[in-house]
């Protein structure tokens, strides 16, 4: 748990952001809304994202015709894909 909190310690954006509050150049309010407004943005481009993907049919389709043999590497990242992909659409629908 040390090795967390100096890493977070040492984070640039960490440290800009604990200067602005102490030198009251940014109020908690401020902070809270600007990290809405970010959150926002990664929604709103992680859906748009979504969106492309969809229309470029089945992800999936990335790991045919490569080679005349898939090898076994090939083989282990669609995997990993498929499970990747899978996990997520799951938590999604939680």
């Amino acid at each position: 748990m040390g090795h967390l909190r100096a890493t977070l310690e040492a984070n640039p954006l960490t440290r800009l952001q604990k200067y602005l509050l102490h030198q009251k150049l940014l109020s908690q309010k401020h902070l809270k809304a600007l990290e809405a407004d970010i959150q926002g943005a990664i929604d709103r481009a992680w859906q748009e994202a979504q969106e492309q993907m969809a229309s470029m049919g089945d992800s999936l389709q990335m790991f045919d015709h490569v080679y005349a043999e898939p090898s076994p590497y090939l083989e282990a990242q669609r995997q990993a894909w498929q499970q990747f992909r899978t996990a997520h659409e799951e938590a999604a629908h939680a």
